[in-house]
C-alpha cells in the first residue's frame, strides 16, 4: 500500500444478504463525520439449494462466510453480529474517497483485510 488513510468510523449497520438471489455476502455500513460507505460485498459462498451456481460448492473453497463474519466481529469487539450496530472501529484505505481496504480494533492493532485473508487461505489451501 503505497498511501494509508486511516480514520475512525460509527457501524450504522450490518447486513448479511443472498444476492442475485444465492449469493451469500456482508455488509458492514460505516458512517464518517459527512459521509458513509459500505464494507464487504465478497461473494462469501451461496445458497445449498442452488446446485447450479458455482458459490454453492463450499467443499471446494475455503469457508469465505465463516472469515468475513468472524474477522469483522473480533475486530469490533462483539460476540454476536447484531451487536455490531453503533460500535467505532478503525477503517483504513489508500485516500479519503478509496474503497475500504481493512477494519481494525479501535485500541489493539488488530486489523481485517478481507483481500489478504482470502488470498491467503486460498494459498494454505493450495498448499
Amino acid at each position: 500500500m503505497s498511501s494509508v488513510f486511516i480514520t475512525n468510523a460509527r457501524i450504522s449497520g450490518a447486513d448479511i444478504v443472498f444476492e442475485k438471489g444465492f449469493i451469500l455476502s456482508a455488509w458492514v455500513h460505516l458512517d464518517f463525520d459527512h459521509s458513509g460507505q459500505g464494507f464487504g460485498g465478497f461473494a462469501l459462498g451461496g445458497s445449498p439449494f442452488d446446485k447450479v451456481a458455482m458459490v454453492a460448492s463450499h467443499h471446494e473453497q475455503p469457508n469465505l462466510a465463516a472469515d468475513f463474519i468472524g474477522g469483522v466481529m473480533v475486530v469490533a469487539g462483539v460476540n454476536k453480529w447484531s451487536d455490531l450496530k453503533d460500535k467505532i472501529v478503525r477503517v483504513r484505505k489508500t485516500d479519503e474517497w478509496a474503497a475500504v481496504d481493512a477494519i481494525g480494533h479501535p485500541v489493539k492493532d488488530i486489523w481485517y483485510n478481507p483481500n489478504e485473508r482470502f488470498a491467503q487461505l486460498k494459498n494454505e489451501r493450495e498448499a
